[in-house]
């Protein structure tokens, strides 16, 4: 069984399960499913408005990318998670990723710039989509910088996985990652 199907009997078993409801709707997001997990993650903030994981899953499930996308309405919910934690620099990669699905990349920029002060080194996820943005922008050479920034966090999660034998499509998906950005860092050299 998948974690969406058992996270399912659990709710069936016990509707009122609130950490069910986001886990299901993490899964979800994770599978592609995201009009689903949009559904999962307003029910849950629906009964736990102040807990800012639920508002970061529906402002994710909203991206242009994740589906048939609202980036405005997921930049209603990334704000509502960066008012329970101005610190979290979640909420502003989340605008940035918006702004990218509608080629904003001015703004995507700036969302960006600010998660990666808030991330101060602490995940890749911020610089990858600064560097997607500054390429768009022509700005080649500061894209490559953004990569280099991210590899050695994106090496770091890679080897994390395997220390902590995380499953195997955890690991793969880390592998993956970085792969990608090592390639893609070696594209933009070419400019």
């Amino acid at each position: 069984a998948s974690a969406e199907e058992d996270l399912t009997k659990v709710l069936e078993n016990d509707p009122g399960n609130r950490n069910a409801l986001l886990l299901r709707g993490r899964a979800r997001l994770a599978q592609g499913r995201a009009v689903a997990a949009e559904a999962d993650f307003a029910a849950y903030v629906d009964g736990a408005s102040q807990d800012r994981e639920g508002w970061l899953g529906l402002a994710d499930a909203r991206l242009p990318e994740n589906g048939p996308g609202r980036p405005a309405e997921a930049r209603k919910a990334a704000a509502r998670a960066r008012r329970l934690d101005p610190e979290d620099w979640r909420p502003d990669w989340l605008d940035g990723r918006s702004y990218l699905g509608e080629r904003r990349y001015d703004a995507a920029l700036e969302a960006l710039e600010r998660a990666a002060r808030l991330a101060a080194g602490g995940s890749p996820e911020p610089y990858a989509a600064r560097a997607a943005a500054l390429a768009a922008l022509g700005r080649h050479a500061a894209a490559v910088e953004d990569w280099s920034a991210a590899l050695p966090l994106f090496e770091r999660a890679m080897v994390e996985a395997a220390r902590t034998r995380a499953p195997a499509k955890a690991r793969a998906r880390a592998r993956g990652r970085l792969a990608a950005a090592y390639f893609t860092r070696g594209r933009l050299r070419e400019f």
